[in-house]
């Protein structure tokens, strides 16, 4: 009789967002990495037949290096993303904007600095590279923190379209478009990820507007202990993957 009065007088639990089918948010999410895989795959078939062997080269050349544009962030998207693990969608959203206020001023100091260094370097080939890789690091990091605030909030349908567009929209805009020098190729390649970047923050402001209660409450969080937290992540990550 106690137990059913405890039952009866206990607040109702506030599911956090696909929390009831994990095993579905599983595949849903798999399946939109293995589609995001396969853009990329058909990338390898389309830029050929778009570049010439030299320009080709040289876009292959970008992409070596542009691979490492996450540490940038310096942890701090993946300090984040350790922070959010667990929390009300709603108290993620309100963070993220915290959160992302800081990684986008990291990247406009380092986007400046590539537009001062593209002054002095003498080689044309040299300074695109710059400005482009610049340029991808501020997106591509965006687009991450993004990422991360919905896989931490349960959102998994809207993290799995982030993962599709950036591949997909390049791919797209090679096949349809007269891409065939390297600067508008790499100016898609940018424009890819800003367009997964801006979808990722709309989905992210409209994440679940349910109050935080009293038992999610935490501190405020500082810039220092998510690079703190998330460079060894990001560290181990980086260490595994290249």
């Amino acid at each position: 009789m106690r137990a059913k009065i405890a039952d009866r007088a206990a607040p109702p639990r506030l599911a956090l967002v696909g929390e009831e089918a994990p095993g579905r948010d599983l595949v849903r999410f798999g399946v939109a990495v293995l589609v995001g895989a396969v853009f990329s795959a058909v990338q390898v078939f389309v830029i050929p037949r778009r570049l010439d062997l030299a320009t080709y080269g040289q876009y292959r050349l970008f992409l070596v290096y542009v691979a490492y544009v996450e540490l940038l962030n310096f942890g701090i998207a993946d300090g984040a993303f350790l922070r959010w693990a667990g929390r009300r969608p709603a108290a993620i959203a309100r963070e993220w904007r915290t959160v992302g206020k800081w990684l986008l001023a990291v990247q406009l100091f380092i986007l400046i600095a590539a537009a001062i260094a593209a002054q002095v370097v003498p080689s044309a080939l040299l300074r695109a590279y710059v400005i482009a890789f610049a340029t991808c690091a501020l997106c591509v990091n965006a687009s991450v923190l993004s990422s991360y605030a919905l896989q931490a909030a349960g959102d998994f349908k809207r993290a799995g379209r982030v993962v599709i567009l950036a591949p997909a929209c390049f791919a797209v805009g090679m096949l349809t478009l007269p891409i065939h020098t390297l600067h508008a190729a790499l100016g898609m390649y940018v424009s890819a990820f800003a367009v997964a970047a801006t979808y990722a923050a709309f989905a992210v402001s409209r994440l679940g507007t349910v109050a935080d209660v009293d038992g999610d409450a935490r501190d405020a969080p500082a810039v220092g202990a998510l690079i703190h937290s998330g460079s060894h992540v990001l560290g181990a990550s980086g260490a595994a993957g290249h």
